[in-house]
């Protein structure tokens, strides 16, 4: 289980913890064929979907589209994108006045070959007070 601030995803024996700081966590797959960042940012007020919207734009350094994602109380959007012959997978998680901010990257050759495994480890999402 990975605890970063009062969020917590459980890794399974799929991903391990590449890199670790103050509120940014950095895991890879353990092949080594792609790697999630993890970072969890705070507001004065509760973090709405038009500041997740906002972030997911800023990010992305153009305009995508996105859907909604949902974990039990913890709200999101996500996208997917190529850029740079990467391809991208972003979501925004929020709970109050917290965001979780989380990226997945791999070549372009590689796209869709972990998305089971990501959907899966995002089912485990959960934020504690």
């Amino acid at each position: 289980m990975l605890s970063l601030d009062n969020w917590s995803l459980d890794l399974g024996n799929v991903f391990i913890v590449a890199d670790e700081s103050d509120r940014i966590v950095s895991l890879e797959k353990n092949d080594g064929t792609g790697s999630i960042t993890l970072s969890v940012y705070y507001k004065d007020s509760p973090v709405t979907e038009e500041d997740l919207i906002e972030f997911l734009q800023d990010f992305a350094g153009q305009k995508i589209g996105h859907d909604q994602v949902s974990n039990g109380s913890v709200k999101g959007v996500c996208a997917a994108y190529t850029s740079d012959h990467s391809f991208w997978r972003v979501w925004f998680f929020r709970s109050g006045n917290s965001m979780l901010v989380a990226s997945y990257n791999c070549s372009e050759e590689q796209r869709g070959v972990d998305d089971e495994l990501i959907d899966e480890l995002f089912s485990t999402l959960e934020r504690s007070a």
